[in-house]
This record gives C-alpha cells, structure tokens and sequence, in this order.
C-alpha cells in the first residue's frame, strides 16, 4: 500500500470552533481494490478521535487499485496515524 499523511493548511478560514489539540491532515493511499476500504479507513481514524471533513476516492478497473484521498481533524500525532493505517 501506498500511503502519505501530511499537514494540510487550508487557504480558507474555517468558522467552526475546534480544538486546538487537533490537527488538520491529508491522508492519501493507494491498495489494491476491494470491498471494505473506506469502511475500514473511516472506522480507524474514528478509533483514534479523527473527523473526516472531506473524501475522495476511486477503483481504477484498468489496474485493480483503490485511491483514497482524506482530509481529517484529529487529535492524533502523525506518525500514529501513519503507523495505525499502515497495519
């Protein structure tokens, strides 16, 4: 699997109150297609207090890959989230 996570710096100011112990990442991933993907990804970035703010992903049918691209709020250092979905 291909995966990067890194700090995303919006251009735009959100008006929602967060907390300050949250930081905004961008999760990026590539697998092989199948089915429970996002479930499975959406469920883990719950497990450690991530909000999904935004998602986008895609099969391709011509290669048999799965690419995801979320951005998520979470109180959770980087190299966790790296090393939890990384698993």
């Amino acid at each position: 699997m291909c995966l990067s996570c890194q700090d995303f710096h919006p251009k735009t100011t959100s008006l929602v109150a967060v907390s300050t112990e949250q930081t905004a990442w961008v999760l990026s991933l590539s697998c092989p297609d199948r089915p429970g993907i996002v479930h499975a990804v959406s469920g883990l970035l719950a497990e450690h207090g991530g909000n999904i703010t935004e998602s986008q992903q895609f099969g391709d049918p011509d290669t048999g890959l799965f690419f995801m691209r979320v951005e998520v709020l979470a109180p959770t250092p980087r190299i966790q989230l790296e090393t939890a979905v990384s698993l």
